[in-house]
């Protein structure tokens, strides 16, 4: 194993054990700083996309110590939280941070190991009893919510990593991991994962009995499938909101002025009033993890302060709505932003479909990772904390869809969508 693969597995799985302990919490950070020197020395400078992005972020960084909505040092740590994810999968998913196939190989031993220990803790809590999003895991998390979390991303990047993860194929690892997805159903008992597992699992069916008809010799064939694929993403999403109805309506329906969440929806028009619309109220000045740290006096001028779950000392679920939190603090040109962040990331899977290259069990992946993105960015933290960890796995994934376009050297045994099995 290579140095670089050491750190990474090392770093990884003590972000992943340790990161809910104040000794150990800056272990992720490490990690991140770990990928993005890798990456500079290896040439993400010369990237227009990283460069673009770096000097966005840079802007704003700049702006928001300019605007001085909290003390620097908030300011400092809630720019690079933001911005982590984002260069992250940058670096990642250009090829300037790569594993090869030996090394991937020998960190999937370790991540099994990890897996297998994941799925007795979840199987344990169960039997005790402790289901429920906030109540206590049988070891080392403090919430069901947490493990749940590391469950589902241990699992996919083992998926990711796995060269020989086929549909057919049944091992070991697959069969655990899917099992323990299955687990996470009546632990956490929470909406958001609902949608999520659903995801996963309707993606799972999608990718192995209907997309492969997407590129069939027969026009008919071809036509009907993309008609029955448009029904299908319909049914995802119905199923989706229909899954977390309850949630949607009580955050963003329901004029609650007791529900963080919507409150926290309900300032924005206010936090962006006059001068903010394009840039927002900069870094640490809206409802983030580091906000809850440093309070910020934005929250008592918009009312926040007195919300439940918002109030200075006590902000439980200040990190609840990324949405709202992203556009508040970064404006009109933040959006942009984000829209031109995830059309890099989809892009090369969309050439990938575009030329009929794609493999089944990519899109099935992708579409579990963004989904996981999307509906966790409305509903909860999306990026901050955990969401890392899903964009470093979406970024070894948008590589090999790289790779498949190219006909890179790294992977001469992946197989296209005509042999998808």
């Amino acid at each position: 194993m290579t140095y670089k693969a050491f750190l990474f597995l090392i770093l990884w799985i003590g972000s992943i054990l340790l990161r809910e302990y104040a000794l150990f919490s800056s272990v992720d950070e490490l990690l991140a700083l770990f990928i993005l020197g890798v990456g500079i020395y290896n040439g993400a400078l010369k990237s227009k996309t990283f460069v673009i992005v770096s000097v966005y972020f840079s802007v704003q960084l700049i702006y928001s110590l300019f605007l001085s909505y909290n003390l620097p040092i908030a300011i400092f740590q809630d720019f690079f939280m933001i911005a982590r994810p984002y260069i992250l999968v940058i670096i990642i998913g250009n090829g300037y941070f790569k594993l090869n196939l030996k090394d991937q190989a020998k960190i999937l031993k370790y991540l099994y190991v990890l897996m297998f220990f994941l799925f007795i803790n979840v199987v344990l809590t169960l039997i005790m009893g402790r289901s429920g999003t906030h109540a206590q895991s049988f070891a080392i998390y403090e919430r069901n919510f947490s493990l749940a979390a590391v469950v589902y991303v241990v699992g996919l990047l083992i998926l990711v990593l796995k060269k020989d993860y086929y549909f057919k194929k049944w091992d070991f690892p697959k069969i655990l991991i899917f099992i323990s997805l299955l687990c996470l159903i009546p632990l956490v008992r929470q909406g958001k994962y609902y949608g999520v597992i659903a995801c996963f699992f309707a993606s799972y069916f999608y990718a192995s009995y209907i997309f492969p008809r997407y590129f069939d010799k027969e026009a008919m064939v071809r036509s009907f499938t993309k008609i029955l694929s448009v029904f299908f993403a319909i049914f995802m999403i119905v199923g989706v909101f229909f899954l977390a109805q309850d949630k949607i309506e009580l955050y963003y329906i329901t004029d609650n002025e007791n529900v963080a969440r919507a409150m926290m929806v309900k300032a924005l028009p206010q936090a962006l009033e006059g001068n903010y619309f394009w840039l927002g109220r900069g870094f640490a000045s809206y409802c983030t993890p580091i906000t809850g740290k440093y309070y910020p006096p934005l929250l008592y001028e918009l009312g926040l302060s007195s919300v439940f779950g918002l109030a200075p000392g006590a902000a439980y679920f200040i990190a609840d709505a990324y949405f709202a939190s992203w556009i508040a603090q970064t404006g009109f040109v933040g959006i942009v932003m984000y829209i031109f962040l995830m059309i890099y990331i989809i892009k090369p899977f969309y050439l990938l479909i575009k030329h009929k290259k794609m493999p089944g069990r990519i899109l099935h992946l992708f579409i579990a990772l963004f989904s996981w993105i999307l509906i966790f960015s409305f509903g909860s933290g999306g990026m901050f904390g955990i969401g890392s960890f899903i964009m470093i796995i979406l970024g070894f994934l948008r590589w090999r869809a790289v790779c498949l376009l190219n006909n890179h050297h790294d992977l001469k045994k992946e197989k296209t969508s005509h042999d998808i099995s």
